[in-house]
């Protein structure tokens, strides 16, 4: 695995040798996250534990491809992370993602090469989490279309039982959320103790296996989940007995964080 930071060297060592080394790479490692941002993806989710972008070798071509155009201010990326290229629905997205492949695969990439950028491309893009949101919306609009030839009555309410239906659902999760999260946080925050480690990051296992990964994503996860739910963070730092930013040692965030002791 490389890091972004060698990649974005490596390319910075050619494209922009008329700068400084150093600061022509973290300028490099910004367009990129904006980049990734602009295009509706997660920076956190190409993060390991430490914060740190690391990437298989067979995604590196695809990458050091991006941070070339980013370098050279032309191209597919630079326009997205320029906000020049509207992402604006599944479609145009789709576009976008063929473009940028039609010019990686037109550099000689190999078949490999080609299947790792894919992945990795919709991972940024968040494009098959958003062709199944869009499959839902579709369901829905559909199920709405079959009950227009009903009588008003029955079909208003048929759709008031599938939302009743899509209610409880959402109280049942919620309720699953809180209970895993604090169950989770209470599990790690002995677990950490009992490895005499500083945050879970440490305890997850080789940093390169994909199940430590994963692991890694959904702790990074259920920090976001809890930062943007603040009534629902303070119950479960209280029955977990420790914060969110104790556990994981982060900096405090804006919102008011409860001690737990």
């Amino acid at each position: 695995m490389k890091s972004l930071t060698n990649i974005a060297k490596s390319v910075a060592d050619v494209e922009l040798s008329h700068e400084d080394i150093d600061s022509a790479t973290r300028k490099l490692i910004r367009r990129f996250t904006q980049f990734v941002e602009a295009a509706g993806g997660r920076v956190d989710e190409l993060k390991n534990r430490r914060g740190h972008m690391y990437f298989e070798e067979e995604v590196c071509p695809l990458v050091e491809f991006i941070l070339r155009q980013l370098a050279r201010e032309s191209g597919s990326a630079f326009d997205i992370m320029k906000g020049n290229a509207k992402l604006t629905d599944l479609e145009c997205t789709h576009s976008v993602i063929q473009e940028l492949l039609d010019d990686f695969v037109a550099e000689g990439t190999s078949e490999d090469e080609a299947q790792a950028a894919i992945n990795l491309l919709d991972r940024v893009f968040f494009f098959s989490f958003r062709v199944e949101l869009e499959n839902c919306h579709r369901l829905l609009d559909a199920l709405a279309l079959n009950l227009y030839p009903q009588p008003y009555t029955y079909a208003m309410q048929s759709m008031s039982d599938f939302s009743n239906e899509l209610k409880r659902m959402f109280a049942k999760s919620s309720v699953e959320a809180v209970i895993y999260c604090s169950e989770l946080m209470g599990f790690l925050k002995n677990a950490v103790e009992l490895a005499d480690a500083e945050s879970p990051f440490e305890i997850c296992g080789d940093i390169n296996d994909e199940i430590t990964q994963e692991y890694i994503q959904r702790d990074l996860h259920v920090i976001e989940f809890l930062r943007e739910n603040p009534d629902l963070r303070k119950f479960v730092e209280r029955r977990a007995g420790c914060t969110v930013e104790a556990l994981w040692k982060l900096k405090e965030d804006n919102a008011d964080a409860q001690s737990a002791d």
